[in-house]
């Protein structure tokens, strides 16, 4: 019985703590949002047919108009070109 409690607690206990994560900033999300866009893109083999730069600005221009951050459109691209060129899927978004 006391096994079943402490299990019931500490299944409690991480249950609420996922519940209080720190939300992504703007920017954060955008980042997220980039990282996915570059997974679909190569996914789907558009980085070859739209070359590295076009596709690279295509991903910064969608992300940045989804959360209305334009202001962050060159970071965007330069972001998107770094994960284009490197391995986006072990990117962690840091909060």
């Amino acid at each position: 019985m006391k096994k079943v409690l402490c299990l019931v607690l500490l299944l409690s206990g991480c249950a609420l703590f996922n519940t209080n994560k720190t939300p992504l900033t703007p920017q954060g999300q955008m980042n997220v949002c980039i990282r996915d866009e570059v997974k679909v893109y190569k996914d789907a083999g558009k980085i070859q047919s739209m070359g590295e730069w076009g596709a690279a600005q295509k991903i910064a221009n969608d992300c940045t108009d989804k959360y209305n951050l334009s202001y962050l459109y060159t970071q965007a691209v330069n972001n998107a070109r770094d994960m284009i060129r490197n391995d986006s899927a072990g990117i962690t978004i840091k909060r």
